[in-house]
């Protein structure tokens, strides 16, 4: 028990290092399974699975003094429903075909959209902010960093919102939080009203608040939850059904550790629009299962890890 903790905050710890070694038990025999019928999972996707499937019965605490700290110790009593292990394999696997399949339709029709636009697009604008996009999608954010440096010092700083935006998610990428938060700050005052913007912001302070809980630094990264969740507020206040403002707003609070509120978001989400989101859907299967089993044996995607979509509007020509 740390100096700052309290009683009730060292039990919720103890019980949570007792819930996610019970899902790795349970995780042991989901392992066991899938290699006897030969099926491919990730290990994300064993842990997952294996907290679905525990039933939680009782939780019992106990205490003791070790070098002068009061250690508190939780046992978990559960059960493993493996009756409908065979099913929750099987959705797994859909779930995994029909990501490889978006991702691999995705690419297809970028590469299809982008030849036929650079055909009859020859706005220098539109070819600088192409080839950053390019940049970006291929995995090379320093690359796109760089081009667009360029394009924004040769016209003083006055260029579309999008240029700023697009900086922005490659200096995200690179993990450069600093310089992209300024960047989409700079996108916002151009362009106040377009909940992308307000949504990308709340990404960026996700990955600030990964970055502050990395270094030990709990109050700061609550800060920057906080930061993040105004953000999505601005964006659904701008536009009430915009379904990702509803995804980051959840992923927040999950991460803040308020999973009936992330519940209830992402609910919402689902409702306009992120049902056909595989990451939408991968966040909902994860607070349904909290939901059900009220324990913390799953935690969130890092913010680096979430496919990053970049904006169905996103045409060659300069923004309005």
């Amino acid at each position: 028990m740390g100096e700052s903790e309290t009683i009730q905050q060292a039990k919720e710890k103890a019980k949570e290092d007792a819930l996610r070694n019970a899902a790795e038990q349970a995780g042991v025999y989901v392992r066991s399974h899938t290699e006897t019928k030969n099926l491919t999972v990730t290990d994300d996707e064993v842990t997952m699975i294996a907290s679905q499937l525990l039933k939680v019965k009782a939780v019992d605490f106990t205490q003791e003094y070790k070098d002068n700290t009061l250690v508190f110790h939780a046992t978990v009593t559960a059960t493993f429903d493996d009756s409908n292990l065979e099913k929750a394999l099987m959705k797994e696997q859909e779930v995994s075909a029909l990501q490889k399949e978006l991702d691999a339709e995705k690419k297809k029709n970028e590469k299809i959209k982008l030849a036929n636009d650079k055909e009859h697009v020859s706005d220098e604008t539109s070819l600088f902010l192409w080839e950053a996009y390019e940049h970006v999608m291929d995995g090379r954010p320093l690359v796109a960093i760089r081009t667009l440096t360029c394009f924004i010092d040769e016209r003083g700083g006055i260029v579309a919102p999008r240029a700023y935006y697009l900086r922005s998610i490659a200096y995200f990428k690179a993990e450069k939080y600093n310089e992209a938060l300024s960047d989409i700050k700079k996108a916002i005052a151009d362009d106040p009203k377009n909940p992308l913007y307000y949504t990308t912001e709340a990404m960026i302070h996700m990955g600030v608040v990964e970055l502050y809980q990395s270094w030990g630094q709990p109050y700061e990264a609550r800060a920057e939850m906080f930061k993040a969740e105004v953000s999505c507020d601005n964006a659904i206040r701008y536009q009430k059904k915009y379904w990702q403002a509803y995804y980051w707003r959840a992923y927040e609070k999950f991460v803040r550790e308020s999973p009936r509120k992330a519940h209830d978001d992402i609910e919402t989400c689902m409702k306009y629009g992120g049902k056909d989101d595989i990451c939408a859907i991968n966040l909902y299967d994860q607070l349904e299962a909290l939901k059900r089993n009220h324990h913390y044996g799953i935690s969130p995607t890092p913010v680096q890890s979430i496919p990053w979509e970049f904006d169905s509007d996103f045409k060659l020509v300069k923004d309005r």
